[in-house]
């Protein structure tokens, strides 16, 4: 399994809407639900963007939605393997901790943002507040 994404490949499908036949991992983001392709080549979910995925020897991907504490699907994590396979118990069970991980550092990085919109901005006005400018 490669540790991470060729920069073509992104570079690609970046941008792309979620939906029901966008790839592994567009698709789990739209239905919320785990997507396990076996075969990029063969599966419809992948053949609009499959010749992304097919140069770099991605042949499988197995999606899993990133939620947050309320359920709420923030995107989707992703394992590629250079064959067509699907994923055993212990590959599966890496795939579902990667996604609450991944869940659970995107919330707080979004708790960490709203806090600090709280903190420097008046909420009547939606101006910076006396706290922004004695902090800068």
């Amino acid at each position: 399994m490669e540790l991470s994404l060729p920069k073509e490949y992104c570079e690609a499908v970046h941008g792309l809407e979620n939906g029901p036949n966008v790839g592994s991992c567009g698709t789990s983001t739209y239905t919320g639900q785990r997507v396990l392709v076996e075969n990029i080549e063969t599966d419809p979910k992948w053949e609009k963007i499959k010749h992304h995925a097919l140069p770099h020897g991605m042949r499988c991907c197995w999606s899993e939605p990133i939620k947050n504490s309320s359920g709420k699907v923030l995107g989707a994590f992703g394992m590629y393997n250079n064959h067509p396979a699907l994923p055993n118990e212990e590959e599966l069970h890496d795939l579902i901790s990667a996604a609450r991980l991944a869940g659970i550092v995107m919330e707080r990085d979004q708790a960490q943002k709203r806090i600090r919109v709280l903190a420097y901005t008046d909420q009547l006005t939606g101006l910076a507040s006396r706290l922004f400018f004695s902090a800068y």
